[in-house]
């Protein structure tokens, strides 16, 4: 018999969803949990049944791309219909004319992206709203282009040589564009001490994906 390739965990994950609906072994957004938290400012079902609330103001959800369609109108004018899916929910987003062509390449199913969009009010209509997408990012490119500065937290009473040591190893194997910045907090005296490091600059998904492996440290991203 012919020796069969295993699966990688996107196919696995596609395949749970055929068989039985839903995903058993993980989601196919666990990879990229930490773009859509620190850069995702909502979810879908936040303003998904409740477009009125949100009019005019900015969004920026991410999701992957579970359908696409590129269709034609009466008129013979192109548009495009992609199905875009968060960990709770999803949402069918429909984009015509001139967004058609501008964003046409991420209407691909299995794209996982990062969308920058707004509520308005449609037009020649009173009581409709629809949802105007700015614009689009691949969610694999977020954290490299959009991190300035990483910022970590580190407690005063766990700061030690070696955590030090450890960090400076890790920025210097994992060299880039992105800034580095310390939030030291004392607790016990109740004091805060932030400070920027001129000497390392990092590449943010690299380093990130390491950090957790040598200590109790949290971290925002700017």
């Amino acid at each position: 018999m012919p020796e069969c390739k295993p699966r990688t965990k996107t196919e696995q994950l596609k395949m749970e969803k055929e068989v039985t609906g839903f995903y058993i072994s993980g989601h196919p957004l666990d990879e990229y949990k930490r773009e859509m938290q620190h850069f995702g400012k909502q979810k879908i079902a936040d303003f998904k049944d409740d477009f009125k609330t949100f009019r005019n103001r900015p969004l920026v959800f991410g999701g992957m791309v579970t359908s696409a369609q590129d269709k034609m109108t009466k008129t013979n004018k192109p548009y495009g219909v992609i199905t875009i899916e968060d960990f709770e929910d999803s949402l069918e987003l429909r984009l015509f004319s001139e967004d058609y062509l501008k964003f046409k390449h991420f209407l691909t199913e299995g794209f996982f992206l990062l969308i920058n969009a707004r509520i308005q009010q449609r037009y020649n209509s009173e009581s409709q709203f629809e949802l105007k997408i700015n614009n689009i990012m691949l969610l694999p490119e977020v954290l490299e282009r959009e991190t300035k500065v990483i910022n970590l937290s580190l407690s005063l009473k766990d700061l030690t040589n070696e955590l030090i040591e450890n960090i400076e190893k890790l920025a210097k194997k994992n060299k880039g564009k992105c800034r580095l910045g310390f939030l030291v907090k004392d607790t016990e005296d109740k004091l805060m001490l932030s400070m920027n490091s001129i000497n390392f600059k990092v590449n943010p998904k690299e380093f990130l994906n390491k950090i957790d492996n040598i200590g109790e440290i949290g971290y925002k991203l700017g």
